[in-house]
């Protein structure tokens, strides 16, 4: 009481910023009320609706009746508290019934993110729900199903999970765990996502499996050139390069192969133009090159090739000092161009002559400056 009668309140005082700290440190819910009722200030009367929403989630959530808070955030007209209610939920059951009920798509939200039950979230997608509540079942379902998959350790069932999983963040998932080799070998051949049967084959080591990719038609060029990057076995190689009716087989084959005697052995014998110039980049045998050069029935580029691998230098001078001029040289048609770069065209074709004597004296010139 004052001098001259009862003394305002606080939170009424003239002086708002005294009011709002009044405010802030209050907890009776009646003054509180009258506050955002009479207050002079209406950041004083918004301060005091703040507190009284902010002590009623608190309420709420010290709460541990499952029937109650199901009733509160189904029934509630305040949005917050419904959705203070569903955080508190632990209930599945309830949970179920709050997300199927809620007045707010924020609270069914919630109850989503809550939920363990896969069936029921995979119903709302099924249902071909839309907007906030169909991205909350989505992310749970992909945290629930990731959980799961952590946990497995065995590798077949990983594998299992590899090629049946229900979406490819699972599967991916379940590939990265991968460390057997029939479980790579399973996930390679019937994975339905071609990038996750790449990075299984990117993880084989089997070489009869690599091989029947490589050599599968069927598969991806980036599954068959990953199998081959992973293909090392000279017998295999061997067989693809000698027997193969898949240019693409051969091609690739002859890049992983090391063995001589067959790669001289397909130069001399093999009448494929693009499997000669792919293969005599490959041949060391001295003796296998001079025979190239010397026959003039063989393709005159492949010739000029095998020059240019050549280190014998008793057989370049052999070349270089011949007379025999129509043995080693040859004409060819030339395109001829207005100059070089993008604006460039072609006006006409032109006849050239090559010698490749003068290869070989180059190659020489060239081996004598190392």
């Amino acid at each position: 009481m004052g001098l001259f009668g009862p003394s305002k309140p606080v939170w009424a005082s003239k002086n708002e910023t005294e009011a709002l700290k009044a405010i802030n440190e209050m907890t009776d819910k009646d003054v509180l009320v009258r506050a955002s009722q009479e207050s002079q200030h209406l950041r004083v009367r918004k301060a005091a609706v703040d507190k009284l929403v902010y002590i009623r989630k608190e309420e709420i959530r010290r709460l541990t009746d499952q029937a109650m808070l199901t009733y509160i955030a189904i029934n509630d007209n305040i949005s917050d508290f419904c959705a203070a209610a569903a955080y508190t939920l632990t209930d599945q059951v309830a949970l179920a019934e709050v997300l199927k009920k809620a007045k707010f798509e924020s609270v069914s939200c919630i109850a989503a993110y809550k939920l363990n039950d896969q069936s029921i979230l995979e119903s709302i997608l099924k249902n071909k729900n839309t907007g906030q509540l169909a991205l909350a079942a989505s992310n749970r379902l992909e945290q629930l199903r990731t959980e799961e998959t952590n946990a497995v350790t065995d590798q077949r069932k990983l594998a299992d999970l590899a090629i049946n999983g229900k979406d490819y963040t699972i599967c991916k998932l379940a590939v990265e765990k991968l460390t057997d080799q029939e479980a790579f070998i399973d996930v390679a051949q019937n994975s339905q996502y071609g990038v996750l049967r790449e990075i299984a084959i990117n993880n084989l080591t089997d070489q009869k499996t690599l091989a029947e990719i490589a050599k599968n038609k069927n598969k991806s060029e980036s599954e068959r050139n990953a199998a081959f990057k992973n293909l090392t076995n000279q017998e295999i190689l061997i067989d693809m390069v000698k027997n193969s009716s898949d240019i693409y087989v051969r091609l690739k084959a002859i890049e992983k192969l090391t063995d001589q005697k067959t790669l001289v052995y397909v130069l001399n014998n093999d009448n494929d133009e693009y499997i000669l110039k792919r293969i005599i980049w490959k041949v060391a045998d001295q003796e296998a090159l001079a025979n190239i050069v010397r026959n003039d029935k063989k393709d005159n580029w492949l010739r000029k090739t095998a020059i240019e691998k050549l280190t014998d230098q008793n057989v370049l001078v052999e070349i270089a000092n011949s007379n025999d001029a129509a043995k080693y040289t040859f004409t060819y048609e030339e395109e001829l161009r207005t100059g070089t770069g993008d604006d460039d065209f072609v006006y006409g074709h032109g006849t050239s002559t090559l010698d490749l004597r003068e290869i070989a004296r180059k190659r020489l010139s060239e081996l004598k400056s190392y």
